[in-house]
């Protein structure tokens, strides 16, 4: 981990240095008109660190994120690869099968793959290391932590990843909204239940997957067929969510009640908002790119601007005999000298 950490310091610095000798190479030589001290010189001699600093800070930003996308784009496709790998097993064994076969084999390749990790790691604590670089749905992967939530998380990225699309569900357990974590998948008007951290699919006298609706309608008959482990108190008769609009307290209340004045509470009602950060990493990487493209931008528009100011001061001077005139002519300069 230290090692890792190590490295991307190092990367940021290195090319952060690159950047800046680049950019300082190319405004400071080409200030210098042979034979003689120009203006922009003889100011030079007067004026501050201020603009100097500024601009290697926006140097530095645009090397820091270049090289923070550059960990994500990694990452990324690593986890796409996984995945990959993983839909193929899958689609091997379901060749010609239905939607219930691919589901329970989706599930069950998580938990051989899982479960060896969180019997090791399931209860240690880790620094924040590679989490900081990796998607939420891939912490169970790497640390075998997480349970339902982190068991759901994978699942649901594996399931997207097969072209089945899922919401999260926030299942109320006694009087705490979200305890305990499970999935549905959309499937036309329907909303089928599954619970990834067991591997179970709640089916029908038929073997038809249910609906989440007729799960908590009919309890008592699908408490008879559930896993060993399952706890009672997972039952649905006190309500869900698809976001739990309580985990952030303020924060989160408030964009829910913005969201329910712009699109309605129907609609709010059925947002599962972690479902869009299930490919965090490549949502992080094309991030860090547009703000490095940003921070480029603006130093590119600065240079050009100072290229042009210095087109119109290029007059030889005695840098001590300036007057405070031409000190005031000079000031818009000042703001994009490079030291």
């Amino acid at each position: 981990m230290y090692k890792c950490i190590a490295i991307n310091a190092f990367n940021v610095i290195s090319v952060s240095k690159i950047l800046s000798f680049f950019v300082y190479f190319c405004t400071t030589q080409l200030s210098h008109l042979p034979g003689c001290i120009n203006v922009i010189d003889a100011v030079r001699y007067q004026h501050t660190m201020k603009s100097r600093l500024f601009t290697y800070g926006i140097i530095f930003f645009s090397g820091f994120f270049l090289t923070l996308a550059a960990v994500y784009y990694s990452e990324w496709r690593y986890e796409e690869d996984i995945l990959d790998s993983m839909v193929n097993r899958v689609n091997l064994s379901c060749k010609g099968k239905g939607l219930e076969d691919a589901v329970d084999s989706a599930m069950s390749l998580t938990h051989k793959v899982v479960d060896p990790m969180a019997d090791v790691y399931g209860n240690e604590k880790f620094g924040i290391g590679k989490g900081f670089f990796i998607s939420p749905s891939f912490l169970v992967y790497y640390y075998g932590q997480g349970s339902c939530g982190g068991y759901a998380a994978f699942t649901a990225r594996l399931l997207n990843k097969m072209n089945i699309h899922t919401k999260f569900v926030q299942q109320t357990v006694g009087d705490i909204p979200g305890g305990h974590i499970t999935l549905v998948i959309e499937s036309g008007s329907k909303l089928l239940l599954i619970d990834p951290l067991f591997a179970w699919t709640f089916r029908d006298s038929l073997g038809h997957m249910s609906d989440i609706n007729q799960v908590a309608a009919n309890w008592p008959y699908y408490a008879k067929f559930k896993p060993r482990r399952y706890r009672s108190s997972y039952n649905y008769q006190k309500g869900w969510t698809y976001t739990n609009w309580n985990k952030l307290g303020v924060f989160s209340k408030s964009a829910y009640k913005a969201g329910v004045l712009v699109f309605g509470k129907e609609k709010m009602d059925r947002v599962s908002v972690r479902a869009y950060f299930l490919g965090a990493t490549k949502k992080y990487f094309y991030a860090c790119i547009g703000l490095c493209l940003c921070f480029l931008a603006f130093l590119v528009n600065r240079y050009l601007k100072y290229r042009s100011i210095k087109k119109r001061h290029t007059t030889s001077v005695n840098p001590i005999s300036i007057s405070g005139k031409q000190l005031n002519e000079m000031e818009p300069l000042l703001e994009y000298l490079p030291e």
